[in-house]
């Protein structure tokens, strides 16, 4: 009997020693320790299959008995060094992938536009073919403007939200012609007999002047808000993206014809007579697009993206002829708008598309900021353009109220500037 009771004793003593060799080696309960396992001297092979149970280095076993440690298994090292945050780690610089947070973009735009319709306004008095002034005669040159982005990556980068604005300020463009420099004097290209200015057929204040003069205009901007879908592999030289957003552009023209009857001075005064069309195109819709930017280096990239839209255009235009002494009338007695003013102001909506390339290249001065540069094309159809407006009778205000919308122009120029993350 006594010795049943000592071999329940000798068992027992061994479970406390096995448990108390468990609890030095750093294994507690189901919790793996990651402190490195103290290495026993001695040799088993059977010491293998504890080690990966505890999930620490096993050691190897030859036959002379020697015992060397094994290299930290590919899991158990993946483990300790990976990115617990659930992104991808990114390169040096901007290098091929990005985090989430905000970035802006602030630049300067220089850009011009592509000549709209020929219209003759003016004619030497002794042929009608000889014209000396037209609506291209105050050509367009390059104007200033400026851009700004402002934007948030979420989605540990892969998605993000931003706003743009640019717009475009250019100076006005004007041409003038004098009659001293035509043979024969001036002569309006248009039928001005139908209408009175100032007690007068409106031709006595344009046929003969001492000048004509054209004045141009325009003014533009843009407000965009796209959501984006970011695509790139670690370290990978290429990345790309896709949008899709609402955007509203804004086109103003107007375009100033005057004729100064006694002198080139232009002050306004009651001698002078004009003709004005003002348009103004809102453009309301929703677009498409994407972009690409391939790696040179770690500073380098090269960027190209577009963007493809389709637009519900709020379109305003005014006609007006007259002067300091009021509006023109109509006094052509056949016309069932005898005795009315020559000032027209109308609206209509119709369909518009705009598309938008942009090439350029980014060179990252830090981590956080790089410059920008690139070029820029911009072609947007179905917009009311002045000179589309014109009429030859200018008694046809029935014409002046049918807006033409089937005008189309391209925008095109350089822009540069800084892009940053914070």
């Amino acid at each position: 009997m006594s010795s049943f009771y000592v071999k329940i004793l000798a068992g027992i003593a061994g479970l406390l020693s096995l448990s108390a060799s468990a609890l030095g080696d750093g294994y507690f309960g189901d919790q793996p320790s990651l402190l490195p396992a103290q290495v026993s001297p001695t040799s088993y092979h059977g010491q293998n299959h504890l080690a990966r149970a505890r999930n620490q280095d096993p050691v190897m076993v030859d036959n002379s008995g020697d015992v060397a440690p094994v290299p930290p298994g590919n899991d158990y090292e993946q483990a300790m060094q990976s990115d617990w945050s659930g992104c991808e780690s990114c390169c040096e610089l901007g290098g091929g992938c990005g985090g989430g947070g905000w970035y802006g973009y602030i630049g300067g735009l220089i850009m011009t536009r592509d000549d709209s319709n020929r219209v003759s306004l003016t004619c030497t008095g002794l042929d009608d073919a000889l014209v000396v002034l037209d609506t291209r005669s105050a050509d367009w040159s390059w104007y200033g403007g400026f851009e700004a982005t402002i934007g948030h990556r979420f989605n540990c980068g892969r998605n993000g939200v931003e706003v743009t604005y640019f717009g475009l300020f250019p100076g006005g463009e004007e041409a003038t012609v004098y009659g001293d420099d035509v043979p024969g004097g001036l002569k309006g290209a248009l039928d001005w007999f139908r209408i009175q200015y100032n007690g007068e057929f409106a031709n006595f204040w344009v046929d003969g002047a001492a000048a004509h003069r054209l004045q141009r205009d325009f003014e533009i901007h843009n407000v965009e808000v796209n959501l984006l879908s970011f695509h790139s592999h670690a370290c990978s030289r290429w990345n790309w993206s896709w949008l899709a957003g609402a955007r509203f552009f804004k086109f103003d023209e107007d375009l100033l014809f005057t004729s100064d009857l006694y002198n080139a001075d232009f002050a306004g005064d009651p001698s002078e007579l004009n003709y004005l069309i003002d348009t103004e195109n809102n453009l309301i819709g929703f677009q498409v697009g994407g972009s690409s930017r391939y790696w040179v280096s770690k500073r380098l990239s090269l960027n190209l993206g577009t963007k493809l839209g389709i637009y519900g255009n709020h379109i305003r235009q005014r006609q007006f002829i007259g002067g300091a002494a009021g509006p023109a009338l109509v006094n052509n007695i056949f016309s069932s708008e005898f005795g009315n003013p020559v000032d027209v102001d109308v609206s209509k909506n119709d369909v518009a598309f705009l598309g938008e390339l942009n090439v350029g290249a980014s060179f990252w001065l830090t981590r956080n900021l790089s410059a920008t540069f690139g070029y820029r094309a911009l072609a947007v159809t179905g917009v009311a353009l002045p000179s589309d407006q014109i009429v030859t009778h200018p008694d046809a205000l029935g014409d002046m109220r049918s807006v033409d919308s089937a005008g189309a122009m391209i925008l095109h120029g350089g822009y540069a500037g800084l892009e940053f993350r914070f």
